[in-house]
């Protein structure tokens, strides 16, 4: 986008950031075939067949439910940013997270690298979910206790 000439007088990021919301958007009332062939076809783009494939994958990722909420995978928002993110911990992220029994050589692996992704997507508010379905074998009062260990003491529970 940023080497088709009829683009180049635009403010780089605000064009960028005007995209995905235009594309997000659509993604939740048409396909993402039907969203990503009209972007295309009116920007005049032209793409590799896996770029396309990249690219409608993404968007099958983008649904929004009817709270307003986007849930995305760690991997689909990195180089992504929002103001208030929802970190939803699982057994695997939680032990990474507390860095609780694990042995050197496992740090700074994949899934450490995904942790630092996911707690650095909020400009303003990043909030921990600690789902009991995902954390079947955690008791959830020490987790409160190893969060305030850390400086984590402005929570508010939700039941659901």
């Amino acid at each position: 986008m940023r080497e088709i000439i009829d683009f180049v007088h635009y403010d780089v990021d605000l064009f960028i950031d005007s995209l995905l919301e235009f594309l997000t958007t659509n993604v939740q009332t048409l396909a993402p075939k039907i969203v990503l062939n009209n972007f295309l076809k009116g920007c005049r783009l032209t793409i590799e067949s896996n770029e396309y494939a990249e690219l409608i994958q993404s968007l099958e990722r983008v649904i929004v439910s009817k709270d307003g909420i986007l849930v995305s995978s760690i991997d689909a928002v990195k180089g992504l940013e929002s103001e208030k993110c929802l970190f939803i911990l699982n057994e695997n992220t939680l032990k990474y997270f507390f860095s609780e029994n694990l042995e050197t050589e496992k740090y700074h692996n994949k899934i450490w690298k995904k942790i630092y992704v996911a707690l650095t997507r909020s400009s303003c508010e990043l909030i921990f979910v600690l789902d009991k379905d995902l954390l079947p074998k955690q008791d959830l009062l020490l987790l409160k206790t190893k969060f305030e260990k850390l400086g984590i003491t402005d929570y508010q529970p939700i039941i659901f």
